[in-house]
């Protein structure tokens, strides 16, 4: 079965810019699939935006083409909002590396879990914020708390009146977090509160590519927490003789500065497989293991 059958109910025409730039990283991928590197958010990349966190689901498809590809190239790495374990358990792949908290977490193929230090000092903060959010729930019950011990997110999707929620938000959760010292960011219909440390999906990726010896590297996301990593990329590519390649998947919730960072868009969840079966079909003669689907 060839990767195409394996996709096909996945996608058309689904390179919306850069079709030129990711043959060149294809290409480059072909010539040694041991020296690449491969990086992707979960949701709203390879998941598509559920109502909740808890709702959200890799297509079947595109998990078939993952496990094959971690077992061919360098590194395969899901860099992720969520809480590490949560990211492994929504996308187990053997061999593959979890970046989670958007770079608080790393879990690694042999069990290893890491957490950066810097945060473990604001965990109490972090904790107060998530009450706060959990109370918030009995005046506002659509809100959906993602408790992830480093950070807290809430996602207020569901809520009818955004602008009464987002009020709400900022008096009870934001607005105390901040001043306890804690950042807030926001994201796809959320708000994340999180460590003030310099750490990022950029910084993670950054320390997990001058780890290896990669020629050809690739970042795939669609949201602002992504743009630390679409950069990173880009000054680990100019540093030398490589190839980095950044992808944006598109939609209607896509952030302009993603796509303005990004080499390739393409066309949602859908267009993304399409990609990843671009990259299984340029590795299948590098296949050292047989892929195992999760």
């Amino acid at each position: 079965m060839t990767a195409q059958d394996d996709h096909d109910e996945i996608v058309t025409d689904p390179i919306l810019r850069g079709a030129e730039r990711l043959d060149e990283f294809v290409r480059a991928l072909a010539r040694d699939a041991r020296a690449g590197a491969l990086f992707f958010d979960i949701d709203g990349t390879l998941a598509p935006i559920a109502p909740t966190p808890a709702d959200a689901e890799v297509p079947r498809p595109i998990r078939a083409l993952l496990a094959k590809l971690a077992a061919r190239v360098g590194l395969l790495a899901l860099v992720t909002g969520r809480e590490v374990g949560d990211g492994r358990d929504i996308l187990p792949l053997r061999n593959a590396v979890y970046i989670g908290n958007h770079g608080l977490q790393a879990l690694y193929p042999s069990g290893e879990i890491t957490i950066a230090r810097e945060a473990l000092p604001y965990v109490p903060a972090v904790e107060t914020a998530a009450r706060r959010a959990h109370a918030l729930t009995e005046q506002l019950p659509e809100l959906f708390i993602e408790d992830k011990r480093l950070s807290v997110v809430v996602h207020y999707r569901q809520v009818s009146d955004v602008h009464t929620a987002l009020a709400f938000i900022d008096h009870a959760i934001a607005g105390p977090a901040r001043q306890d010292g804690l950042e807030v960011m926001t994201g796809k219909m959320a708000i994340e509160i999180r460590p003030p440390v310099p750490v990022t999906k950029g910084t993670a990726i950054g320390d997990l590519l001058r780890g290896g010896s990669y020629d050809a590297a690739l970042f795939a996301g669609d949201d602002l927490t992504d743009v630390t990593a679409l950069k990173a990329l880009r000054l680990w590519a100019g540093a030398g003789d490589r190839v980095g390649l950044g992808v944006a998947v598109a939609g209607d919730e896509t952030p302009a500065k993603v796509l303005f960072e990004a080499d390739v868009h393409v066309a949602g969840v859908d267009g993304m497989g399409a990609l990843i079966a671009q990259l299984v079909e340029a590795t299948d003669e590098d296949e050292v293991t047989p892929p195992t689907s999760p």
